[in-house]
């Protein structure tokens, strides 16, 4: 029994074998299916066959096959089935991998017209068969075409099917394309396959003419309209909605030696509303000679277009590609969400387009990315009916979106809306259009939460002045200018003057934001007139510039906020600061870069530090107590100039007033007595250490306008001689305030001599110096000595400016002694004061050389450095500490021989040893 079981098993095993036999193609014998020395197996397949062709061939199937087991084209085989005598059908049957074109290899099906038009058809039976069509399918255009009826089979396809003129049967449950796998419609009409279709798949529409194709309800991946035969006005009447990967046209219409546009253009709707989905991009992509005409409706659709990737518009050669929303009677709601950016190249894009167009609707982009427009491309609202508005862009990007056009002229009739949360920085300029029909004049709406960077460019009036164009800033919108004209100047500033209507809140928020120096321009707040909600002030155009110079009030409601540079203003044009409003960011010192250079004003019952100060001079604040009433105002300035010379002291123990700076405070408005306090710094140009020396003689000084008259430090100082303030309380009487002395000997003084050195040169010596803040000064003396303890004048020369600015001196001494001299320099003052400087020492012995320190200890924070016997160009000294920290470095310049020169160490340095290198040249 065993032995018998064991030999049926073989003999079914050897009938199975036998069943799976695999028929390959050799074409010894001609071109015929038909004939058995064809195959491999010397036989015309039959239902046991697996077929399998890898060599080139083209193949007459003269009579219907039976079924096939499987058919496989590979090999890198270029095939192709005829037909003869009748339709051919070729089935497959294997429940397995049943048909597959391996990549690399194609097959092209047939039909012939001799006796009759005849196809070439694939088919399956019924069981469900696997196919698999990774290299290329084609379904030939010659007589009467061919089919590929994927019906009762699980077709893949990562290659390509090329339909001409053939018919593809299929449901999406029996036909996917994968990644990369592509459908080409090369036929005018007939229907697209229906099928699943990946994200990266690809529907390639190439053959239609005047009929468009069915099957476009699907969810494609890429889809691409390139029919350079498209010959008439084609509309997918809403049918096209789901694009998973990019929706690219190519080819959409005709050339037309007029205007441009023919009725022969692709319309994605008629009367049926849409909405088209596009994952990836949208992209009207025309190159050669003929035309592209791409519609979103040529009826009363409603549409909307949802882009989740860029817009891009280009146009190659000499065709002619437009792009319009609307070409109809009766205009609706048409939208674009668009999530990446627009580009335009080239082409024409229109909002609207035909003359006998009617309707009050905007046609919208709502723009998450960038817009960019360059080259010849045109944006334009073309039609001619009176009542459409022009086209609108709403920048919709929460965070930063930009906006540029190379030919800003290019840009028409076209509005702008800036929404909450974005902001729009502009990377040129852009014309708003004017016009005598209000609906076609153009606008531009920052909204509030919405920021508008202007940078240094302009909207500007297409023609001077507009019509009906308007610019609008909303409340708690935002503005930034780096114009150095402002934001409005005439037509040279950010917003031209020639746009026919600006409005400007006074709930919103203006920055000024420049590398060069700025003027605020002049512009009408409503509804509040002269007033912002936040001021806001980056200006980087240098230390002791005049940073943005207002051109009229500025009364702040919230905050003004000072990044980098100064505000400029005169009693007219000032900086207010209203009641509750506050200044954050402004550096209360003497080397600070960030404060008001001229008169600031404060309204409210809030104690206040006025940051004002002056150029080279320096942030020198005055400070009040909190007025009692929400309408006080009080206005104060720095003066860089000599108290002394307003008027002579008649307060009865007061002894001096400062000769370097005093303020004016004014009460302006209400009856408020304040606590009144003034600073110092030891940084000040007012000559350093020695401005203020003894506190407890430090007092608050008062002008009367025709004497210093009273005085007060009850409410004490703080600091120390470096840096403080000094209080008066309960001030009543007001401007101008100077810090006084009740002692002649210490307290203020006028004179800070810096850059002082003498240099030998050619047997005379060349002594220079300055005065950082020159005031009240009348005349420098140059003393010379021997021994450094006798001095003797040698030249006097007269004060230049004493305005307050840096002024420097230099004089020629041309018969010195010769080995170890001196000099100094003495100044006397107006008001009979007397200044010197520190001592230089020169040694002018030709055989030393190297470094001698003058005096040595140092003695306070000043040393004389003198450089010996050494050549012409460029040195660095460097102060160290014994274990080789650097603390200070000064660059010279040296003309050769002997120098000698001031050099302030930093205050910070405390008592020990220190080392000088000196290296360079």
């Amino acid at each position: 029994m065993k032995r018998g079981l064991l030999i049926l098993f073989i003999a079914l095993s050897i009938n199975a074998t036998v069943f799976a036999q695999t028929n390959t193609w050799d074409g010894s014998n001609g071109t015929n299916w038909n004939t058995a020395a064809n195959w491999s197996l010397n036989l015309v397949p039959t239902s046991a066959h697996d077929v399998v062709i890898n060599i080139n061939a083209t193949i007459d199937v003269d009579a219907t096959p039976p079924n096939l087991k499987s058919l496989t084209i590979n090999g890198n085989a270029t095939v192709s089935f005829t037909c003869s005598g009748a339709d051919r059908t070729i089935t497959i049957t294997n429940t397995g991998t049943g048909f597959s074109i391996a990549n690399g290899s194609s097959l092209t099906l047939n039909g012939q017209n001799a006796g009759g038009g005849r196809s070439m058809n694939i088919a399956f039976a019924a069981a469900t068969v696997t196919s698999n069509i990774a290299g290329r399918l084609t379904l030939n255009t010659s007589g009467a075409g061919s089919s590929f009826n994927a019906t009762n089979s699980n077709t893949t396809v990562t290659g390509i099917i090329t339909n001409n003129t053939g018919l593809f049967t299929s449901t999406m449950a029996n036909l996917s394309f994968g990644s990369g796998g592509t459908y080409v419609h090369a036929v005018n009409g007939n229907a697209i396959p229906a099928a699943v279709w990946n994200a990266t798949s690809n529907c390639n529409i190439t053959g239609i003419t005047n009929t468009a194709p069915s099957g476009l309800n699907q969810s494609f991946g890429n889809f691409t309209w390139d029919c350079a035969g498209h010959s008439a006005l084609i509309s997918l009447n809403s049918q096209l909605s789901t694009i998973n990967g990019d929706f690219t046209v190519k080819y959409a219409g005709q050339a037309n030696p007029g205007n441009g546009r023919t009725q022969n253009g692709l319309s994605l709707s008629t009367n049926t509303d849409l909405t088209l989905n596009i994952g990836g991009n949208m992209i009207i992509d025309h190159y050669a000679s003929n035309a592209t005409w791409l519609i979103l409706t040529t009826g009363t659709a409603n549409v909307t277009v949802n882009v989740a990737g860029n817009f891009n518009m280009s146009l190659t050669g000499s065709g002619t590609c437009f792009f319009d929303y609307y070409v109809g009677t009766t205009l609706n709601s048409l939208v674009m969400n668009i999530a990446g950016n627009f580009n335009q190249t080239g082409g024409y894009f229109d909002w609207t387009f035909y003359p006998t167009a009617t309707g009050s609707n905007y046609t919208v982009m709502n723009l998450y990315g960038n817009f960019s427009q360059t080259g010849n491309s045109i944006m334009v609202t073309s039609t001619t009916d009176a009542g459409t508005p022009n086209g609108k862009i709403y920048f919709r990007k929460t965070g930063t979106q930009t906006i540029y056009a190379s030919t800003p002229a290019n840009v028409a009739y076209t509005n702008f809306d800036v929404q909450s949360g974005t902001t729009l920085e502009m990377l040129s300029s852009l014309y708003l259009y004017s016009s005598t029909n209000a609906p076609w004049g153009g606008q531009f709406v920052v909204n509030g939460g919405a920021t508008l960077d202007l940078n240094t460019y302009q909207l500007l009036s297409s023609v001077a002045p507009g019509s009906n164009n308007a610019f609008t800033l909303n409340s708690t919108a935002n503005v930034i200018t780096a114009n150095v004209n402002g934001l409005q100047s005439t037509t040279v500033g950010s917003v031209s003057t020639s746009i026919a209507t600006r409005t400007y809140s006074s709930g919103a928020n203006y920055t000024y934001d420049a590398v060069a120096l700025q003027n605020s321009g002049t512009f009408i707040t409503s509804p509040v007139v002269n007033q912002v909600n936040n001021l806001t002030i980056n200006n980087t155009a240098g230390v002791n510039t005049t940073g943005v110079t207002l051109q009229q009030e500025f009364k702040v409601a919230s905050v003004c906020t000072f990044l980098s540079g100064v505000f400029t203003t005169t009693n007219t044009n000032i900086l207010t600061i209203n009641n509750n409003a506050t200044i954050i960011g402004a550096d209360l010192d003497v080397t600070s870069t960030k404060y008001v250079n001229g008169p600031l004003k404060k309204i409210g019952n809030q104690p206040f530090a006025f940051a004002v100060g002056k150029i080279s001079h320096g942030c020198r604040p005055i400070y009040i107590s909190q007025p009692s009433d929400v309408t006080d105002e009080f206005r104060a300035e720095l003066i860089r100039g000599n108290a002394g010379l307003l008027g002579p002291i008649t307060a009865a123990g007061l002894e001096r007033v400062s000769a370097c700076e005093y303020w004016y405070l004014d009460r302006l408005v209400g009856s408020s007595n304040v606590d009144v306090s003034l600073s110092w710094s030891g940084e000040s140009p007012c000559n350093a250490q020695s401005y203020v020396t003894d506190l407890p003689n430090l007092v608050v000084a008062h002008f009367n306008g025709t004497s210093w008259d009273a005085y007060g430090n009850d409410g004490g100082t703080t600091g120390n001689a470096v840096k403080g303030t000094v209080t008066w309380n309960n001030v009543s009487t007001f401007s101008p305030f100077s810090l006084g002395s009740l002692v002649w000997w210490s307290n203020p003084l006028t004179v800070k001599f810096i850059n002082l050195q003498a240099h030998e040169k050619s047997g005379q010596v060349k002594v220079e110096w300055g005065n950082i803040a020159e005031t009240g000064v009348d005349k420098y003396f140059v003393e010379y000595s021997t021994d450094g303890r006798s001095f003797v004048e040698i030249n006097n020369t007269t004060a230049r400016k004493n305005n307050g600015e840096r002024t420097d001196y230099s004089w020629w001494h041309t018969t010195p002694a010769n080995g170890i001299i001196y000099y100094r320099i003495k100044a006397i003052e107006f008001a009979g004061d007397v200044s010197y400087s520190h001592v230089v020492r020169l040694d002018l012995n030709k055989n030393n050389s190297g470094i001698t320190v003058y005096p040595n200890p140092v003695k306070g924070n000043n040393v004389n450095i003198t450089l010996s016997g050494l050549g012409e160009g460029k040195y660095d000294i460097i102060v160290l500490t014994m274990s080789g920290q650097k603390i200070m470095q000064r660059s010279l310049n040296h003309a050769g021989g002997s120098i000698s020169m001031q050099v302030d160490l930093p205050e910070t340095i405390k008592s020990g040893l220190y080392s000088i290198k000196l290296s360079g040249s």
